[in-house]
């Protein structure tokens, strides 16, 4: 199939809407989750809410990374769980 190319009919049935997954994301999509970042002072050990932001996106310019790093700090994954981000937030999807 390398280097196939698709007739013009079909191109456009496979395009835009009418392709059937058109428009859609996942339900666990990292750039659709809401994230809600906290400050964390290491000296009185006190978590505030400092901002949040309707998407990983969103929160990723203002971070200036990329919204992988983000999702992984979200996910907790095991690397990540239980660190802060650049030393001083934390990074939830969920509200406490």
């Amino acid at each position: 199939m390398l280097g196939y190319k698709h007739t013009p009919e079909a191109l456009v049935k496979i395009s835009g809407g009418n392709h059937p997954m058109y428009g859609r994301t996942g339900k666990n999509n990292p750039t659709k989750k809401n994230v809600f970042v906290y400050s964390f002072n290491l000296e009185t050990k006190v978590t505030l809410l400092d901002r949040s932001f309707n998407t990983c996106a969103e929160a990723a310019l203002y971070f200036d990374c990329s919204t992988r790093t983000l999702s992984r700090y979200l996910d907790k994954d095991k690397v990540y769980k239980d660190k802060l981000y650049k030393k001083q937030w934390i990074l939830s999807s969920i509200m406490k």
